[in-house]
């Protein structure tokens, strides 16, 4: 539930929001009615309206797709585990992959077009500015002369993922689905 108030000064307007638990004796009673744990209650409606905000196609979104690109590129240049981590935490991909696995759930053609059409440009945009950036860091030399993927462990365990890579991805999409669907989640998951 939120909890709205509106303070209107002389000349200025305000509107302020807040969370709040319940805000009546019938929602307090239906809670402890309900099964299982408030926690884990699933409220659609802001489920819906998360997924809806972060499944928007917008400059922002393709331009944090192209940093993390570019950023796991490096990663793979210098053998830097933390680089590509990094590189997870920059990328929006998991609102868009939130909001088709919603819409597949809710049967909702709009949202799974939307959320794809998301994918589809933000990828293809990132792997192209990846490739871009690559030929000019190869261009200015800056490639270090090492570099070879035969014996690169961190390119290898990328571009061939072996069972553990799915069994981890699936958990990392389930722990995501928890932290959109859940009202309490403190892991940085899905920003």
């Amino acid at each position: 539930m939120v909890h709205l108030r509106i303070v209107v000064p002389p000349d200025d307007g305000s509107i302020s929001l807040s969370a709040t638990d319940t805000i009546s004796d019938f929602a307090d009673a239906a809670v402890k009615h309900a099964p299982g744990l408030p926690a884990d209650a699933v409220i659609w409606e802001e489920l819906d309206q998360r997924t809806n905000e972060s499944v928007e196609l917008s400059g922002v979104f393709l331009l944090y797709m192209v940093l993390a690109a570019i950023i796991a590129a490096i990663g793979i240049f210098l053998d830097s585990a933390i680089l590509v981590v990094g590189a997870m935490v920059v990328g929006r991909e998991f609102g868009p992959l939130a909001g088709v696995c919603v819409a597949v759930v809710q049967r909702r053609g709009n949202l799974a077009r939307r959320s794809g059409l998301a994918l589809v440009v933000g990828f293809a945009l990132a792997i192209t500015a990846t490739v871009l950036a690559t030929l000019a860091f190869d261009g200015a030399d800056i490639v270090p002369d090492d570099f070879d993927t035969v014996d690169h462990a961190l390119a290898a365990s990328i571009s061939s993922p072996d069972a553990f890579a799915f069994i981890v991805a699936a958990c990392a999409g389930a722990a995501g689905m928890l932290s959109l669907s859940t009202a309490k989640s403190g892991a940085l998951i899905g920003r």
